[in-house]
């Protein structure tokens, strides 16, 4: 299910790139510093809106705005909590399939060596590895 809504991103869209896609769907980011949390998404009047962490590198708002675009996909009218790292065992299903969206849209149509290769050269985390 979740790779079938990756794929009708990037066919929509022609793209992978998330923050161009969330601005074809007019979704509003915001940039502002968040103290340690990377980013969340709300919903007001009906739009979208993504705020996010100022400081993060290219690489991490990268994977971390694609993360928030599945939630615009997959979880439509909720607010998210707080993106952060979890331990294995401790993330909640809607978290981990943002995870697998945004790890499946970064490396859609990537052909790869192996797994671990890809994940470096996208800037995922390695631990995202088990949704390639």
């Amino acid at each position: 299910m979740i790779y079938s809504e990756v794929e009708k991103i990037v066919k929509r869209y022609d793209s992978n790139d998330p923050k161009e896609v969330l601005k074809e769907m007019g979704v509003k980011i915001i940039y502002s510093p968040l103290g340690g949390k990377f980013a969340h998404k709300t919903t007001y009047k009906r739009v979208p809106v993504i705020t996010i962490d100022d400081s993060l590198n290219d690489y991490d708002e990268r994977y971390i705005l694609a993360h928030e675009l599945a939630h615009v996909v997959l979880h439509k009218g909720q607010s998210t909590t707080f993106y952060r790292s979890y331990g294995f065992g401790n993330v909640p299903k809607i978290e981990r399939e943002a995870n697998e969206f945004a790890t499946l849209l970064l490396t859609y149509g990537k052909k790869y060596m192996n797994r671990y290769s890809i994940l470096q050269e996208e800037g995922i985390p390695l631990d995202m590895e088990r949704f390639l």
